[in-house]
């Protein structure tokens, strides 16, 4: 299935793994795709038992290695507290196969989407928003974890942000 999916993105369909509707092992129904990269998506998703709103990040590779870096990601990430940092909320492998991750949801907008409607932002904002990512990132680092795809689609403004 893993293949299948990459083998797909790229030939640039979606690999439509989870869809909206969907319900995953038994707990999280699937809202809407959030995001989408070359190693997996993630969508918005309701904890049906819980009923509140979750961020699910899911793998396209089902190799021994990508599992266990997942894994690896979620203890250490589950770690982590504060308000500059998503919270890991559970983590398992679905039914087909793939492992994921359940954060927490950030209502908001990324960095990426304020850049593209706003253009070039005043630096004292630029300030503010890099000190506050760099307050997540240092306390990722601490615990020996190391972010490897900084990018503004990756830094969310929550809502109440200035933006």
């Amino acid at each position: 299935m893993a293949k299948l999916a990459r083998d797909r993105r790229r030939s640039g369909s979606s690999p439509a793994l989870l869809k909206a509707g969907d319900v995953l092992c038994g707990k999280y129904r699937v809202e809407r795709l959030l995001g989408e990269g070359g190693m997996g998506m993630v969508v918005a998703a309701s904890h049906l038992m819980l009923d509140h709103a979750v961020a699910i990040k899911l793998l396209y590779a089902d190799d021994e290695e990508a599992i266990g870096r997942l894994l690896a990601e979620a203890r250490s990430a589950s770690r982590l507290g504060g308000e500059h940092v998503a919270r890991v909320i559970d983590v398992d492998i679905g039914e087909n196969g793939l492992p994921f991750i359940v954060m927490e949801y950030l209502e908001g907008i990324d960095l990426g989407q304020v850049l593209g409607t706003k253009g070039q932002l005043p630096r004292w904002q630029v300030v503010d928003y890099v000190l506050q990512a760099l307050e997540g990132i240092s306390q990722a680092h601490a615990r020996g974890i190391v972010h490897r795809d900084i990018k503004p689609q990756n830094i969310m403004l929550r809502r109440g942000s200035e933006l």
